[in-house]
């Protein structure tokens, strides 16, 4: 069928499958590991496509009115239609070949491209700040605040602060941020993002004290490897992982849909 379903309507030989497609290790396990785990919690809000053939599978995620796909394989046309004929914003996550393949397609739909960069970091010995803060429940409306203000592009939803989550905070005032997106004990690899400073505190080190808190809390709760998803246009913020020890693992192209 060449349509998208949401993950409850899976076999359990569907959802097997898929694990064995996507592997072990990385970003793409993780996210399915993780799209498990909150289906148990009642959870349902990812979609999935399994090509004819088995060849070829999309992994989708919808929050925050907008969805984003994620095409992996080989699929037919009327199987990549399924993701780009949808009413609502989105993101195709694809390679080089298909994202040129497919801008003849959107029209006037497509509203940027972006080169997306998957990199990785094995997270070892490190050393928390004092100036960090963990965030809770009760910075969820500064947290929001935050990030609406200095870059609303940033998707920032109260389940992060399910996970680690950390900021630097002087009176009273939030001035750099990051956190978990995703984490599986069992797999031993955590997503992090949501990366951002205040743009008058910025080239004062607060993102790699951020960081290095935020991969040393995984550590202690035995994550080994944490992933992260950047921009090639994005350099300060890759000057930032760099010294973090994350390496690129893969490069892809992000397409934007209105």
């Amino acid at each position: 069928m060449s349509v998208l379903r949401p993950l409850s309507a899976l076999s359990a030989e569907e959802r097997e499958w898929i694990g064995g497609f996507l592997g072990h290790d990385g970003v793409l396990p993780l996210y399915f590991e993780t799209a498990i785990e909150d289906l148990a919690r009642g959870i349902d809000n990812r979609l999935v496509l399994i090509g004819r053939e088995r060849r070829g599978l999309v992994l989708g995620i919808v929050f925050a009115g907008l969805e984003a796909f994620t095409i992996l394989g080989s699929l037919d046309d009327a199987e990549l239609r399924a993701t780009y004929t949808r009413l609502m914003p989105g993101e195709l996550h694809v390679t080089a070949e298909l994202a040129a393949y497919l801008r003849p397609q959107l029209g006037t739909r497509l509203v940027a491209e972006l080169a997306m960069r998957t990199e990785t970091c094995a997270i070892g010995q490190r050393t928390s700040d004092p100036s960090c803060v963990q965030m809770t429940d009760a910075d969820r409306e500064k947290l929001t605040a935050f990030y609406n203000t200095h870059n609303p592009r940033h998707v920032f939803s109260p389940w992060m602060l399910e996970h680690p989550f950390f900021a630097v905070v002087e009176q009273g005032e939030i001035l750099a941020a990051a956190g978990v997106l995703a984490l599986s004990r069992r797999l031993g690899w955590a997503l992090i993002g949501n990366f951002l400073t205040r743009p008058d505190r910025r080239g004062r080190g607060l993102a790699r004290r951020v960081g290095n808190t935020l991969l040393a809390a995984l550590g202690r709760n035995g994550i080994g490897h944490a992933a992260l998803v950047t921009t090639d246009d994005n350099v300060a913020a890759r000057s930032v992982y760099r010294d973090l020890g994350f390496v690129l693992a893969e490069a892809g192209i992000e397409l934007d849909l209105k």
